[in-house]
């Protein structure tokens, strides 16, 4: 499915407040920066100083020279269960990996008059999942034994991890003096692993590079691009665009998702404003929409469509 969002915040001195109510969207962080999450990821249409390039580029046309790093500590509590299984494989478990620091680093300085220049460095993550093996007795399919298997009867530890990295330039430019566009490369590499998925081989036509194969790294580029405008000294807009970026495959995952492997970076959108009620107290909200169904590795909806386990 895709993912849209209504993210609003209320600043006060200065974006003195901290604190988010969600830390992702899908694996998307809700906002980069502190000053961002503070704001429950409203970014577009504010200035958010170093951390700009990441959230819109084109906004570090008009925050100056300026240089942050950081990080949020993300806690998320998982858990799954089974219930009305025909067989009698029911039950429930909790993952164990609780803890997760996204560290982001920002700088921008101006050029010149027109021109600035900003690098961010950020990530992405929040599908990592651990549940532990022996959750249910389960038979085995040869010799119809009934041993210990985790909640898909797997043998092992049951879960996935997925983190990226992304290293992004930004160039802006000031169209006039209260409006600036700007284009960010970006540099993604990320990381996948699986374990604990042996009952979904036999349906892939890759049943060896489904599961329990490692780390796999994949490297590609996308770009965001973005405009800014300042349409009075207390109200602002902005927008910004990602197209899907085209990621190397995770070969030895070609069995697991669709495309022998394939997962890239889906495209987004968001737009936004900010208003200064007074010079400490800033009202800013964005809608955000991320296309999660155009990347068949998890937008496909059914075993009708291949679920995703490299079958098509």
């Amino acid at each position: 499915m895709n993912r849209s969002r209504l993210m609003a915040g209320v600043a006060v001195a200065v974006f003195a407040m901290s604190g988010s109510a969600y830390a992702t969207d899908g694996y998307f962080q809700t906002g980069y920066g502190q000053q961002v999450v503070a704001m429950g990821g409203a970014s577009d249409g504010v200035v958010t100083g170093a951390m700009g390039g990441a959230d819109n580029p084109a906004s570090i046309s008009f925050a100056g020279e300026s240089f942050s790093i950081g990080g949020t500590f993300f806690v998320p509590h998982r858990s799954a269960s089974r219930i009305g299984n025909a067989y009698g494989l029911n039950g429930a478990t909790t993952s164990k990996d609780d803890n997760f620091l996204l560290p982001d680093i920002g700088f921008n300085a101006p050029i010149n008059d027109n021109w600035s220049f900003g690098i961010t460095i950020y990530g992405n993550g929040g599908l990592n999942t651990d549940y532990p093996d022996g959750t249910l007795k389960c038979p085995n399919p040869v010799t119809g034994a009934v041993g210990p298997g985790n909640l898909l009867c797997g043998s092992g530890h049951l879960g996935v991890n997925l983190e990226q990295l992304i290293i992004a330039p930004s160039l802006s430019y000031k169209i006039a003096p209260n409006f600036a566009v700007a284009v960010s490369p970006q540099i993604v590499y990320q990381m996948f692993s699986a374990e604990g998925l042996q009952p979904f081989q036999p349906l892939s036509i890759h049943p060896n590079s489904v599961t329990d194969r490692g780390g796999d790294g994949s490297l590609g580029i996308g770009v965001k691009v973005g405009v800014f405008w300042q349409v009075t000294p207390q109200f602002s807009l902005g927008a910004t665009y990602s197209p899907q970026a085209d990621m190397e495959r995770f070969k030895k995952y070609a069995g697991l998702f669709a495309g022998n492997g394939e997962f890239n970076v889906p495209a987004n959108y968001s737009v936004g404003f900010g208003y200064h009620v007074t010079p400490q107290f800033l009202v800013a909200a964005d809608y955000q929409r991320i296309f999660y169904a155009n990347v068949p590795a998890i937008g496909n909806q059914s075993f009708a469509r291949a679920i995703a386990f490299g079958l098509n």
